[in-house]
């Protein structure tokens, strides 16, 4: 029995075929298993399951992984970075592909450690190159107004506003993605020492310092929620006030704080939790901060992507174009 490696409705437009394993082993269960960031499962297991629809199943789940090779996997970048939405533009960026050939090389080495690939074909897969990108920047930094005026607007005695003042405190004080503030746990915060333990990126562990203000916007709140020994800081308040310690925020609901609270501040620009996170990297470099602690303090592993968050460009550019003389 063979499924055809890409069937979109009913047509096989390209007459590739993978064998079925002769046991069935679930590979993307094994791979997601190795990742302790619930946004970090959630993204991957949506990429794989994008894919396993392109060759024909259900979910990333039915996939035998480990009986696809070099051939499979290049023709599938090749028809996604093909694929065109209704108004004729690509339907993935060159950043979007390059986000899946980072995930084939991550089920192709889980597929290897079960034993269903060989190393040299696991080697050969590795080499499938990512695609150059270079994007004009989106997102902006938002003035020094604009960040206080979402924090003037959060300042209310509801439940919900002491709850939400200091989420918006911890990303324009210390940078951090919002995905990370659903990680923030009673475990891993040093009260005394002003500090958070968040599982960030790439499903990595890094301390993140606070400043006093940000320390006070988050004691407040934990006073109002109440202090336990473990769980998540930041839950969901149900109707009538009521906090559910058990349900953590998501990181869909923070971006929802953000864009609340963006309105009543009577922002009229789109505002993103990642556009505070700018703000921060950008504050600091502007104040001549040493862009390798800029790095760390962002938790990149590369100065080189801390100076993609470096918002002075553009305002260079304006500056200098003034310069050129006509006559």
């Amino acid at each position: 029995m063979e499924k055809s490696l890409l069937v979109i409705g009913d047509k096989n437009n390209f007459g590739i075929s993978v064998p079925e394993p002769a046991e069935t082993i679930d590979v993307a269960a094994f791979y997601l298993a190795g990742f302790r960031s619930v946004n970090s499962i959630r993204c991957l297991e949506s990429r794989l399951n994008v894919m396993a629809n392109l060759i024909g199943f259900n979910n990333c789940h039915e996939v035998p992984w480990g009986s696809l090779r070099l051939i499979h996997f290049r023709k599938l970048i090749q028809i996604m970075s093909e694929l065109k939405n209704e108004n004729g533009g690509q339907i993935y960026t060159s950043s979007s592909l390059n986000s899946y050939i980072s995930a084939i090389r991550g089920i192709s080495e889980a597929a290897w450690s079960l034993g269903l690939m060989t190393q040299e074909e696991t080697a050969r897969i590795r080499q499938i190159k990512k695609f150059r990108t270079k994007r004009i920047t989106v997102g902006r930094e938002l003035s020094l107004e604009e960040t206080a005026a979402l924090l003037d607007n959060s300042s209310g005695p509801k439940i919900s506003e002491i709850r939400d003042h200091a989420i918006l405190a911890i990303l324009i004080g210390t940078g951090i993605r919002r995905a990370e503030i659903s990680s923030i746990s009673f475990e891993g915060y040093d009260r005394r020492q002003g500090s958070l333990k968040i599982i960030a990126k790439g499903d990595k562990q890094r301390k993140v310092y606070m400043p006093n203000e940000v320390r006070q916007a988050l004691d407040q709140w934990i006073d109002v929620r109440g202090s336990q020994t473990e769980g998540p800081i930041f839950v969901r308040i149900r109707r009538f006030g009521v906090i559910d310690t058990k349900a953590p925020l998501t990181p869909e609901a923070v971006g929802l704080i953000v864009q609340k609270y963006t309105a009543l501040a009577g922002i009229t620009d789109k505002v993103t939790p990642h556009d505070l996170r700018r703000t921060f990297a950008t504050r600091l470099i502007k104040q001549n901060v040493d862009l390798v602690a800029v790095r760390d303090l962002m938790g990149h592993a590369s100065v080189v992507t801390t100076s993609n968050y470096d918002r002075r460009g553009e305002e260079r550019i304006i500056e200098n174009i003034q310069k050129v003389k006509l006559r």
